[in-house]
């Protein structure tokens, strides 16, 4: 009965999305609804309450990790809904830093810091029996990773351990861009460069927030 078209952070800050609004109203009669970053964490704090798994939490956080942004979510039955945007996706925080994809990558520690204190100042609070909820690209493709390791199938495998994140990260960091790509074949190749800040990101939002686990939810 009714379509709606949405874009998120890369047409929200890119100098051209005029155009781009253009183009698809010039292509297929339909407004083009650029979501601000908080229109954005609140679709998706709606679409994790349609999670059969989440159907009885009244208390959970998520995060939504895409290229451009950051989204996080505190969701909590008779209190108000926090919904943050930061601009932490994996490619913003890239941008700038060296990709040599012959070597080894080195990822500064005060951009760590800097990470972190985003993180902090959103709001939520630090609860270690809260649940996390991730969401996004980059989740999927550490959940197919470790499905391989874990030799489980990819619907058993949806949890996943601050030290299997540390780990990841540490051996994603470790490896060329080549090598990467071989030691984690589920890789597509042109997130293999970015992959290990994805897993730096979600290791400091789980030190933040003083999380051992997050569960991956499909429900974006």
């Amino acid at each position: 009965d009714k379509t709606l078209m949405v874009a998120t952070a890369a047409v929200r800050n890119a100098t051209n999305s005029s155009n781009l609004l253009a183009k698809v109203k010039e292509g297929f009669s339909l407004e083009l609804k650029v979501l601000t970053g908080e229109e954005e964490s609140h679709l998706i704090g709606r679409g994790l309450l349609l999670d059969p798994s989440l159907d009885r939490c009244g208390f959970f956080q998520a995060f939504d990790l895409g290229g451009g942004s950051l989204e996080l979510i505190q969701f909590q039955v008779d209190a108000p809904t926090v919904n943050k945007s930061l601009p932490l996706g994996a490619l913003s925080v890239s941008e700038g830093l060296s990709f040599d994809i012959t070597k080894p990558f080195l990822f500064p520690n005060e951009l760590r810091l800097r990470m972190r204190e985003q993180v902090e100042n959103c709001g939520l609070i630090s609860d270690q029996d809260c649940p996390l909820v991730g969401l996004g690209g980059a989740i999927f493709y550490i959940r197919k990773i470790f499905s391989r390791i874990k030799n489980l199938n990819f619907e058993e495998c949806k949890e996943f351990s601050l030290e299997e994140i540390s780990w990841l990260a540490s051996t994603g960091s470790r490896l060329n861009l080549q090598d990467r790509l071989i030691n984690f074949p589920e890789l597509p190749a042109d997130r293999g460069d970015v992959f290990p800040v994805v897993c730096i990101i979600i290791e400091e939002i789980m030190k933040t927030l003083s999380k051992d686990t997050f569960l991956h939810s499909q429900f974006n």
